[in-house]
Order: structure tokens, then sequence, then C-alpha cells
């Protein structure tokens, strides 16, 4: 029965959300600059390449569910240590989203980049250090340095600034 598969409720979820940002969020809520040279340099750019992509995997979960049988279907109970995890993981992320105006986005993203590898079981040093590092450096170069869009250096930026 369809309305016990839990892959297609999730992979309509994600279609539907896909489509609403894609319809509703994304034109409402990016300002859009009257006249760009490039389409990867508008705001909304990247943005709404994730959301069709969350779209497309969201249609592929629904269709792939289809070929499953109903007694694919398992009870379970709820597993509270992935629910803390679940938990976790938004924390960080409301966490990193309340610190990058005050400490900028090269040292909120590295630290939530620690936790959340952690998080998720990565145990090299030399991994986690590296890519929590590397990554938001790269990031913040790119973005101010190629595409010209303010990122917030925080108490970083003279540091940043000389780069």
């Amino acid at each position: 029965m369809l309305l016990r598969n839990r892959d297609f409720w999730s992979g309509l979820v994600f279609l539907l959300f896909g489509v609403v940002l894609i319809v509703f969020l994304i034109p409402s809520g990016i300002v859009e600059p009257k006249r760009i040279k490039f389409a990867v340099l508008s705001p909304s750019y990247y943005p709404r390449i994730i959301a069709i992509a969350m779209s497309l995997i969201g249609l592929a979960i629904c269709i792939g569910s289809l070929k499953g049988k109903d007694d694919d279907f398992v009870t379970s109970s709820i597993d509270l240590y992935a629910m803390g995890k679940v938990v976790t993981v938004f924390i960080v992320l409301f966490a990193t989203a309340y610190a990058l105006p005050h400490a900028g986005f090269v040292l909120a993203s590295a630290v939530a980049l620690v936790v959340l590898m952690a998080l998720a079981g990565e145990r090299n040093p030399f991994i986690v250090v590296g890519v929590s590092i590397i990554l938001p450096i790269v990031l913040y170069l790119f973005f101010t340095k190629l595409a010209s869009v303010p990122i917030p250096g925080g108490i970083l930026d003279p540091i940043l600034q000389r780069i």
C-alpha cells in the first residue's frame, strides 16, 4: 500500500520542498539585480541549482519507491541516539547562522565543520583539521576575490584582507 511507503513520502516531501523553493521562496526572498553579465553571478543561481537537484532527487526517490513491495515497510521504534544527532545538527546550523555576522564565515564554518565531521564519525585529525580550515578559506576567497560577493570576515577580516 502506497500510504505506508516511507520512501515515497520522503521523496514527495523533497520534491515539493524543491518546487516551493523554485516557485515561491527563491523569487520572493532573493533580490536580483537588473542586469547580470553572467548567470553564474546571479544571487539566485546556486540556490536554484540546489532546489532543482532536490526536486529531481525527490522525484527519483518517489519513482524508485513505487517498484518496492508493501512488505518492504518495516515498523521500528524511534532511535533516540539518531534523533539526538539530528537535533545536534540543527543546533550547530542555527549557532553557525548566529555566529556568521560576529565571527565571520571562515571561523564560524571551520568550527561547524569540526563539530559536524566529529558527529559524522570522522576521526582522522588530518582530514578534520584540513577540511575545516582549507574549505572555508577557499570558499571565502572564491566568492570575495573571483565572484565579488561580499562574505562576512568577522574577527579574521584583517588577516583575510591581506590574502
